[in-house]
């Protein structure tokens, strides 16, 4: 008996809600720890966290991989990737070393600076913090052989959304700020030459051949070299959004960087707020000036994939800010790609099935991710019968309007009363698959395209 596609043609109801994907919308800092209280107020799309490297390898070739580890773990297991970065230095470090201790004893050049209060053992506080000289070869040659092994635990791990190049700088961010010696009343930064900052970059790029890399793009000169020869090598972060004075793609210090403006077409773009929530627009801040939701429109429209929760801390906009709360519905709506299918079309000649697809991706940015999409035949009870890969490559959809065009053979032995899907899953199948934007889908979010049934049944799901 043939098959014939009753229902030939399909229109989909666009859902305007909130919907979860992995790499788009809000990524929730602090690892497994703060997930919950995060995900009830904000899509949470992406787990991340920064490292300590003493926490890391305490003792020297002494691994200590439970802490990321657990990460990673906890995130995959509820379908969404996860992203770090390894700091040396900490102005915010719960204790004096950020760096291991035995780095420093086998004579790795460092200096005490102030930074956040923390308690001792015996209960008084101090701000003594330690920040390694960061162009000492000792120090250079001992991080090097953490980085890799890092990477060789870490890199080509499907749960990752990527790595931050890192270990440069306060917090890793590749810059020196408040790290000045304490007592001397000098607030000079360390100086440290561009062949020293390549080989920070180096341990990175050298060793992390498959994981996506990201670049924080304060430091020009090396993110341009961290780009490569195609200008595309590393995704963006940027640490420090509501800064009014803060730079970005078209400001003439990325005159030397000119792919810039065009690396989110290529790899994620990733930002993060200046400060708290409560600091925007309060007289005396940097924020003053730049309220919300300026912000916000500023990162939609550079094309941002994830922005980081901390430390704007959504909870606490929540509770302390009613009026600007709605206000982040906008990053959870539009942050990355959100795939929005308009209509179907379906025609069989003998075994070859041609479809068209039009839509529209109505997000900020495109799938980072390795996503691909299948067609999917389900029977009755739900079981898949046959899986027939897609030439619709879900990753190539930039913002705005699409149409694809494809036929895909059929086996004459698919029995009657099958349903079709248009599933768009993640290569490894490790994270939670892509969902569709729009009303007609599956508990998992996979396109309905109406019910495949033999001559004279009806069709269900579908319009003529």
């Amino acid at each position: 008996m043939g098959w014939v596609l009753i229902a030939t043609v399909l229109t989909f109801t666009p859902w305007h809600g909130v919907v979860r994907n992995p790499g788009q919308g809000w990524s929730a800092a602090g690892g497994a720890s703060r997930f919950a209280e995060l995900d009830a107020v904000v899509n949470v799309g992406a787990g991340y966290h920064r490292y300590q490297w003493n926490w890391l390898e305490p003792q020297e070739g002494c691994y200590d991989w439970s802490m990321l580890d657990r990460d990673i773990e906890f995130f995959a297991a509820k379908g969404l990737p996860f992203g770090f970065r390894i700091m040396c230095a900490n102005y915010h470090s719960p204790g004096r070393e950020c760096s291991p201790q035995w780095v420093f004893e086998k004579g790795a050049k460092n200096f005490v600076f102030a930074g956040l209060p923390y308690s001792l053992p015996d209960g008084t506080m101090t701000r003594d913090h330690v920040t390694p000289v960061f162009d000492d070869p000792l120090f250079i040659d001992a991080h090097r052989r953490f980085i890799e092994a890092l990477a060789k635990r870490y890199d080509g791990d499907p749960r990752l959304s990527g790595v931050d190049i890192g270990s440069f700088g306060n917090w890793g961010e590749w810059h020196c700020w408040e790290l000045w010696p304490k007592g001397t009343g000098a607030k000079q930064m360390q100086k440290v030459s561009a062949a020293v900052r390549r080989q920070y970059a180096d341990m990175y790029l050298s060793n992390f051949r498959k994981t996506p890399l990201q670049f924080l793009s304060g430091d020009v000169e090396m993110l341009k070299y961290s780009a490569g020869a195609s200008g595309f090598g590393v995704g963006l972060r940027r640490d420090g959004v509501g800064d009014p004075g803060l730079k970005w793609c078209g400001d003439e210090r990325y005159a030397i960087f000119p792919q810039m403006a065009d690396v989110w077409k290529h790899r994620p773009v990733w930002f993060e707020w200046w400060a708290v929530c409560t600091d925007f627009g309060r007289p005396g801040t940097f924020q003053e000036k730049w309220t919300i939701p300026e912000p916000i429109d500023w990162m939609l429209k550079n094309h941002v994939s994830l922005v980081n929760t901390t430390p704007f801390n959504p909870v606490k906009c929540k509770t302390e800010l009613p009026d600007v709360y709605p206000l982040l519905k906008k990053i959870d709506l539009f942050a990355g790609a959100r795939l929005v299918a308009e209509s179907a079309t379906l025609a069989r000649d003998g075994l070859c099935l041609s479809i068209k697809l039009t839509g529209s991706n109505n997000g900020s940015s495109r799938i980072h991710l390795p996503y691909v999409a299948e067609y999917v035949f389900f029977d009755g009870t739900g079981r898949v019968v046959k899986a027939i890969p897609s030439a619709f490559n879900p990753c190539a959809v930039l913002p705005g309007r699409f149409e694809h065009e494809e036929r895909i053979l059929l086996s004459e032995n698919l029995s009657q009363g099958l349903s079709l899907r248009l599933r768009v899953r993640h290569c490894s199948d490790v994270l939670a698959d892509f969902r569709w934007a729009v009303k007609e889908v599956d508990a998992q979010g996979a396109l309905l395209l109406g019910d495949v049934s033999s001559v004279g049944f009806p069709c269900h799901g579908g319009r003529e």
